[in-house]
């Protein structure tokens, strides 16, 4: 069963926060009575109840899956710490829980949850399970609905079968509504679900692993951490660039396809694998020019005039 941890630091921030206005105020209701001095402002640090039959604040919330034999890892890495002021040489675990806390303090209306994945007796399935729970329910704490994940280690990804055909596919765990891959009890694998033409994934997702498995690998983790928290501290020399964004609107554009042309890619992906591991012939090439053919119609005869 998969194990999770909150960012309690930014709710121990608010009770302090409103135990020190509560705190404040008792002392300066008494002089109000002898001093003219407004005391109404501090009221204004208090969080406001929502109004009767007010829609709540729904939360983006962003998981973040967590190797566990990176979290157990309590030895410090270097990281950019003797180059750059403010860092420390600490733990994989402390940085990614910066790294938490970077997410929240820079998108505001985000709540962050840690997910940690045990090799030893976690699934796909189970992790496909969590984040489809955080999907529809949010994490429990108040409305927040899962907008995002980032996998941090060696996280597998769930193996699909289309037709026989077995492969890697994040789908699994992206995608919680019309879902373009259902999971089998009894082959314990995720086959796809042909009634769903066009998968959507409902969320995003990043990756974030090191490039091997040794003290070397952890260490250029801890440098990627340091960098991006570095980014996020405005550093100049990681955050002053050129920016550039791929903006992609898959839902409008898929109405923006013809049905026939879209119907003829998707023949042609159907071919593709085949193409790329060189398993055609003439036979192949017939029936695939027989299935293209038979979808044209015949020309209509037209009268000659007599």
């Amino acid at each position: 069963m998969l194990s999770f941890k909150n960012r309690d630091k930014k709710a121990l921030v608010s009770s302090c926060l409103k135990k020190f206005v509560i705190a404040l105020l008792v002392f300066v209701v008494p002089f109000t009575q002898i001093l003219p001095y407004p005391v109404a402002y501090a009221v204004a640090f208090v969080e406001k109840a929502d109004a009767p039959n007010s829609i709540a604040t729904v939360y983006d919330l962003v998981a973040i899956v967590v190797d566990t034999k990176l979290d157990l890892d309590k030895a410090p890495y270097v990281g950019l710490a003797h180059q750059y002021q403010g860092l420390s040489q600490t733990s994989i675990g402390t940085r990614i829980m910066r790294y938490a806390d970077d997410i929240v303090e820079k998108n505001p209306l985000t709540d962050v949850k840690i997910v940690f994945y045990d090799s030893s007796k976690d699934s796909v399935y189970d992790i496909a399970s969590a984040l489809e729970n955080l999907y529809l329910n949010g994490d429990g704490t108040r409305e927040n609905r899962l907008a995002g994940v980032v996998f941090v280690g060696d996280i597998p990804l769930p193996v699909v079968n289309k037709k026989g055909n077995r492969y890697a596919s994040i789908f699994p765990y992206t995608d919680f509504t019309e879902k373009a891959y259902n999971y089998d009890i009894a082959s314990k694998s995720f086959i796809r679900n042909e009634a769903v033409t066009f998968p959507r994934p409902e969320i995003w997702h990043g990756v974030i692993k090191a490039p091997e498995n040794s003290a070397g690998g952890k260490q250029r983790l801890a440098e990627y951490f340091d960098k991006n928290h570095l980014y996020q501290q405005g550093v100049a020399e990681f955050a002053d660039f050129d920016k550039k964004l791929f903006f992609g609107d898959l839902v409008h554009e898929e109405e923006k396809i013809s049905p026939d042309i879209y119907k003829y890619y998707l023949k042609y992906l159907e071919g593709l694998e085949d193409l790329a591991y060189m398993r055609y012939n003439k036979y192949w090439a017939q029936e695939i020019n027989g299935a293209q053919m038979g979808d044209i119609p015949a020309p209509r005869e037209v009268p000659v005039a007599k």
